[in-house]
């Protein structure tokens, strides 16, 4: 995937050149490229199942960059794991900012339509899309995000819960928060300290999320703590209250494509989280209503 089998895919799809487009060859050659990235994607996989610091270092672009798929998460963290703002050479031109000479990009994948399988399925394809980090142009590196203060951040994971929060002097098992399902609370040690409530509060917000979809805590409680450890990196706080070092054995036994599939129900709740918490950081504005009278008028008109 370097700079000069893009050129010759370039030109030999037409461009600047006469030469006849040869579509069988030109097909062969994307489907190596996608080959090659499902291959990293599944290496990726491995390597999460197997190494902690690779796991947390995922669950931190994962967090970063909501919008990317579990299997494209993947590929950044295996590929550009300090990366913080990613877009294809276009991308960064439309914004009059252009990569830097010697760069080399790296790779994920874009759907680019569906298909029927053997099986009667509809299934999606992808192509190979490169993209390039915000440190390998002309920009200036942006902040991730504002930095806000932890007095800050504790209401705002307290607001943004759909469950109330409440301290509590004495806690079963010497747990520092615990959502109870049944009274649809999460209490909280009130002796717990500052730096490590968000973290707790965070885990059992997860369990919240998880609640509605018939599992025990038992089977949801990696996915929570997961979730909670990613939301903690995303904001600045330290995670260490979230224990992960069971991580091996959640995985344990699957295969690359089993991986994703858990990884990617780890996602879906925190991407909730981070979207919850940034609706009560950054409420929308509210827009005045229409009135009665201008509705009326428009649809005389």
């Amino acid at each position: 995937m370097s700079e000069i089998s893009d050129i010759i895919d370039e030109v030999n799809r037409g461009s600047g050149t006469d030469m006849p487009f040869d579509r069988k060859a030109y097909a062969d050659r994307m489907r190596i490229r996608r080959e090659e990235t499902y291959r990293m994607a599944d290496e990726a996989a491995t390597r999460v199942a197997k190494q902690q610091p690779f796991y947390e270092k995922y669950l931190e672009i994962q967090g970063r960059f909501p919008e990317l798929s579990a299997g494209n998460a993947l590929l950044v963290t295996l590929q550009r794991p300090d990366a913080t703002e990613i877009n294809d050479a276009d991308g960064w031109k439309e914004y009059g900012i252009r990569i830097s000479r010697g760069e080399k990009g790296f790779v994920i994948l874009e759907p680019s339509g569906e298909y029927i399988d053997r099986d009667g399925n509809r299934r999606n394809s992808f192509t190979v899309k490169k993209v390039f980090d915000i440190s390998q142009t002309n920009a200036e590196k942006k902040q991730i995000r504002p930095s806000q203060d932890m007095k800050t951040l504790l209401k705002t994971i307290i607001m943004a819960c759909p469950v109330a929060v409440m301290l509590k002097k004495e806690m079963p098992h010497d747990l520092n928060a615990l959502y109870d399902a049944q009274e649809r609370i999460i209490s909280v040690k009130s002796s717990i300290s500052a730096d490590n409530a968000f973290g707790c509060i965070a885990e059992e917000f997860a369990h919240v999320l998880l609640d509605c979809h018939g599992r025990t805590r038992e089977e949801t409680d990696f996915t929570a703590r997961s979730a909670a450890y990613s939301l903690c990196l995303q904001y600045g706080e330290n995670p260490a209250a979230i224990p992960l070092s069971d991580f091996s054995s959640e995985f344990a036994g699957k295969t690359p494509k089993e991986i994703r599939f858990e990884l990617y129900g780890i996602k879906r709740v925190i991407s909730e989280l981070e979207r919850r918490m940034e609706l009560c950081l950054n409420p929308p504005e509210i827009q005045e209503p229409v009135k009665e009278a201008s509705v009326e008028k428009s649809e005389e008109r």
